[in-house]
């Protein structure tokens, strides 16, 4: 998944070739992981029941 999504950005402008199915889709799936992460951590609620919890320990 890691090399589709470097191969992405590394080919980003260039409209010789295309990429594989494959390509696309684990870049798809990088991006909705990616944004799932972002949209969770940015919720302000939600990360602070994470943090009140009992699950993670304060150092």
């Amino acid at each position: 998944m890691l090399n589709a999504y470097k191969k992405y950005w590394k080919n980003y402008f260039n409209f010789k070739d295309s990429s594989s199915r494959s390509d696309y889709w684990w870049l798809i799936l990088a991006n909705v992981i990616i944004f799932t992460i972002l949209l969770i951590f940015s919720n302000k609620e939600f990360y602070a029941a994470i943090l009140s919890s009992k699950l993670v320990t304060k150092v």
